[in-house]
């Protein structure tokens, strides 16, 4: 039975005859490529195009319509930071969290808090499986998700349209398993191949028990990486897994409504 990803767990169901058998869902894998003016994450990455922007949707309050993101900004050219930062403050509320690297290879690190119809927004009223993270180019607003019905993917479409301009780059039926519909897993939180493989070797050598088993200067030595490539990789997953903890749970703050 052919799978568009997996995992190492599979879920299995019992048939009527007693047979053990694997449980899957047919779905639509959607690509979609947005101009949104409104985007304070687009604006930047017009107004700075050196820099890649990815973020994650956090939370929506349906009331207030206010919406949370997680971002990254990483650029390996000279950026004016603040420039950048004041960019943001003038267009939401902006935190930042962390800021690594050096002037040729630089990554920023934060939370952004807005108002209005937003893609969080969006997300939140529909039943799709969101793929983080949100990709944000000067060319557009990539969007990867799930959704299991095509009359559903037209109203997520009109419902994007009055956001900006939305292009379909890409649409076709596959399967997913109940597991990795149900579960988080490295595809939704947004990990490449090599940052889980990272991942699991830092949890395999005891870099996240408390105490800590090893140094990151041990761990750098021995995969043959820098202290700050590596303290660079370590951030990121982290940002990812911290913030895909609460997108995978769908979360809309209706304040009790």
């Amino acid at each position: 039975m052919r799978r568009s990803h997996g995992s190492n767990t599979d879920f299995t169901v019992l048939s009527k005859e007693g047979i053990k058998e694997q449980a899957v869902l047919p779905i639509y894998y959607v690509k979609l490529c947005g101009v949104f003016k409104e985007d304070p994450l687009y604006q930047a990455a017009v107004k700075f195009p050196t820099c890649r922007l990815q973020y994650v949707p956090l939370s929506f309050d349906s009331r207030s319509k206010t919406y949370k993101v997680a971002f990254t900004v990483r650029s390996k050219k000279t950026v004016d930071w603040s420039a950048f930062k004041q960019h943001l403050a003038q267009c939401s509320s902006f935190t930042e969290l962390a800021i690594i690297g050096d002037p040729t290879d630089t990554e920023l690190i934060g939370l952004l808090c807005g108002v209005g119809e937003s893609i969080s927004s969006v997300v939140s009223s529909f039943p799709v499986r969101l793929i983080t993270p949100i990709e944000v180019q000067s060319q557009g607003v990539y969007i990867h998700f799930f959704v299991h019905s095509k009359p559903v993917l037209r109203k997520f479409e009109k419902k994007f349209r009055k956001l900006g301009e939305i292009k379909l780059l890409n649409m076709q039926l596959t399967e997913v398993s109940f597991t990795d519909w149900l579960t988080p897993s490295a595809f939704r939180i947004g990990l490449t191949p090599d940052e889980y493989d990272l991942l699991r070797v830092a949890i395999s050598r005891g870099y996240y028990d408390v105490p800590k088993k090893t140094t990151i200067e041990k761990l750098s030595k021995s995969l043959g990486l820098s202290h700050s490539t590596l303290h660079r990789h370590l951030a990121r997953i982290s940002s990812r897994i911290l913030a895909s903890l609460t997108n995978d749970q769908h979360i809309v703050e209706n304040n009790g409504a």
